[in-house]
């Protein structure tokens, strides 16, 4: 007799068809090509090394290289903290459902969990509604950042802000409609990574083929620090590892949720290089802007 084809996930999606399922320690049933910790290393970075990298050039003219440096540094390992809070926070709706007979609950979202953990609706709708709308303000900076980006690129037509962005939300819109599913972004977002780092590697070698200007300085502490800078600057750096909006939504396609603070050991090496070569290259040449 052959295995039922239909089951459910936590959330209560039905998957179909020849794909056997599995099932992770927290009792989730799984199909088999849902996402490793490894495939979500490349998704969290695609996110989160994007534009954020562009500002540490000014971050470290405000707070000076040394204290940027301790800051990128000394607010990663809060960053795979809160994460794997996260994980532990999963786990335990779900086991704690399991203790008390109920069905499991869908865990898929940030709003979701707070339903579960609070017990009402309505903390889910305000989660949803601070979370998701800071979210979306925030996509539509991305979408300023093609904008302009697209203007300087073609810099000799003379383009508006809007056609521009225009343009370029056309130019991703086969990616948006071809890619249904998250696991289905990993090859992407690993390719858009490699992107990332080879437009970094050119900027700053060109940065440092013009040589350092004479009477560059390059303080370990700003002249001009103030509390309101500092933590100015800081806010840069906490957004530059602020992923957690999407956190639950990743973990719900992973085969072992459990492992999604693993993911980091990747991850993490890779977003401190990164942001630490910016902001000391950055400050070493004088460039004040991103």
């Amino acid at each position: 007799m052959e295995p039922d084809s239909i089951a459910s996930d936590s959330s209560g999606e039905e998957y179909s068809g020849d794909v056997s399922k599995a099932s992770d320690s927290s009792g989730d049933f799984r199909p088999h090509s849902a996402l490793s910790w490894l495939d979500v290393a490349w998704l969290m970075l695609s996110d989160v090394v994007g534009t954020s990298v562009l500002t540490f050039a000014g971050v470290a003219k405000q707070l000076g290289w040394l204290l940027a440096s301790l800051f990128i540094i000394c607010l990663f390992p809060l960053s795979v903290y809160v994460s794997s809070r996260m994980a532990r926070t999963r786990t335990l709706v779900i086991e704690t459902a399991k203790l008390q007979g109920r069905d499991i609950p869908s865990v898929g979202t940030m709003g979701e969990v707070a339903s579960n953990v609070f017990r009402s609706p309505k903390a889910g709708l305000l989660t949803y509604f601070f979370v998701y709308g800071y979210n979306l303000l925030g996509q539509a900076s991305y979408l300023l950042v093609l904008g302009t980006s697209l203007q300087m690129a073609i810099y000799e037509r003379d383009m508006c802000i809007y056609t521009a962005v225009g343009i370029g939300c056309a130019s991703i819109l086969p990616a948006i409609v071809l890619v249904r599913k998250l696991g289905e972004s990993v090859m992407l977002c690993l390719g858009n990574l490699m992107l990332i780092v080879a437009v970094i590697a050119v900027t700053l070698g060109f940065i440092a083929s013009q040589g350092r200007p004479p009477c560059t300085d390059s303080p370990a502490l700003a002249s001009d620090l103030s509390i309101l800078t500092a933590l100015g600057a800081a806010t840069n750096i906490v957004y530059s590892y602020a992923g957690q909006w999407m956190y639950f939504e990743i973990m719900d396609t992973m085969e072992t949720p459990r492992d999604f603070p693993k993911a980091f050991g990747v991850a993490g090496p890779v977003m401190v290089t990164c942001y630490l070569v910016v902001a000391l290259v950055s400050s070493y040449y004088g460039v004040e802007k991103g």
